[in-house]
């Protein structure tokens, strides 16, 4: 039992099709680890990518172990999947696309082993630093309640005051 509890954060990345990100990942854990004065392993997924990413992962210096699937899965399959395999005393789930900001693992470490309740400590602090493509604009108002009352079969159709205005002036 002890030798299980000797690796205290398992990093589980999922990658799919995305090879260049993969390496940045790879390389953003490399940097933490030479930070942290604890053991980690590096768990690496690879959703059955056609673009040669498990092979950049396996030969990457910090990959602990690769596992290359040959059907693509679902999301929660592979995380249960690196979750079940880990080793460590806490898991920090990434996608090829997540890169640690420095002290990252050592702050989410500190606060998991000192927090309450350690042995149930589930933490998600993954952020966003910036989009990769620009937000999508809303193409009108969420509805109103009137609205809401007609699709239930309620009062009549809910326009805009400025649409009533409009059609009021073109009669």
């Amino acid at each position: 039992m002890q030798a299980a509890l000797s690796v205290e954060i398992s990093f589980c990345v999922v990658n799919t099709e995305q090879r260049g990100l993969l390496r940045y990942c790879l390389d953003a854990i490399a940097r933490e680890r030479a930070t942290v004065d604890f053991q980690t392993e590096v768990l690496v997924l690879d959703n059955a990518s056609q673009d040669g990413s498990a092979d950049v992962a396996r030969q990457h210096p910090v990959s602990t172990e690769v596992i290359a699937l040959e059907e693509r899965r679902g999301k929660g399959v592979n995380d249960s999947d690196l979750l079940q395999r880990a080793r460590g005393r806490f898991c920090l789930l990434l996608n090829e696309d997540s890169e640690l900001l420095p002290g990252a693992t050592a702050g989410e470490a500190s606060f998991a082993a000192t927090g309450p309740a350690t042995q149930e400590t589930a933490m998600a602090s993954a952020r966003m630093r910036r989009a990769i493509t620009p937000p999508i604009p809303r193409p009108c108002r969420p509805p109103c309640a009137r609205s809401a009352r007609r699709r239930s079969g309620g009062a009549r159709a809910c326009r805009p005051r400025s649409y009533r205005r409009r059609r009021a002036r073109s009669r």
